[in-house]
Order: structure tokens, then sequence, then C-alpha cells
């Protein structure tokens, strides 16, 4: 929000959160990195890889046949300086370890959705 200096949370052109500017002194009129997606975290792993699941625990397919079980963000945008919403100009998928997490971008005519989760270990 260009006036009150707060990172506003908007879902289907609603606004549901805000983080306070103060939180972010250094980012006060722009960004220039925005990150999405899911992260999971096991303090007692012992050398090993999480055993810890993302979502429901089940991999998106590339079959189009579980998108309603797995996590997922759908249509990203970001607001520029004059308030309109954008679409993600270039973006990159990251997955930190692929034998237990999956991700698939979905890139339409007018939206951007992320599938993503896995089993962990």
């Amino acid at each position: 929000d260009m006036k009150t200096g707060n990172w506003i949370l908007s879902v289907n052109g609603k606004q549901v959160g805000y983080w306070p500017g103060k939180l972010f002194t250094h980012l006060n009129s722009w960004a220039d990195t925005a990150i999405y997606g899911g992260s999971v975290t096991d303090t007692f792993y012992h050398g090993l890889h999480t055993e810890t699941q993302m979502g429901s625990g089940e991999p998106p397919s590339k079959k189009d046949d579980n998108y309603g079980t797995v996590s997922f963000i759908a249509d990203i945008k970001y607001m520029n300086g004059d308030g309109d919403f954008k679409r993600l100009p270039k973006h990159e998928a990251l997955i930190t370890n692929s034998n237990c997490y999956d991700l698939i971008h979905q890139a339409h005519m007018f939206k951007d959705n992320i599938y993503f989760g896995g089993h962990g270990h």
C-alpha cells in the first residue's frame, strides 16, 4: 500500500491481511524478488532428509489427475507501483530435494499456478 507502507495480502481481490511496513525497512518502496511455495522442517532428522511431508504428502502428477489433493498457489500476480496487478515477468522453479518433493508450474493465457508436495524421505 503506497499510502501506509504496509504490504497487503489479497485473495480473489479481497484484502485478507497485511504485514506492517516497519517490518521491511529496506523494502519501503519496492522489491525485486518474490518467493512462493512450501517449506518443511524436522529438527530431529539425524543426518537424514526430513520425514515431514509437504501438503497431503502426494507429489503433483504431470498427468493432471491429482490437482485436487496437492498443495497449490493459483493465479500468482504482483502489484506494480501504479497499483496494477501483473503476471510475473520471469520465474524460476527450484526444488531442493527432488527425491522427496516435486513442483509443477502451469502457465495459462491469463494466470500462473504452481502445484507442489511430496512424501518426505
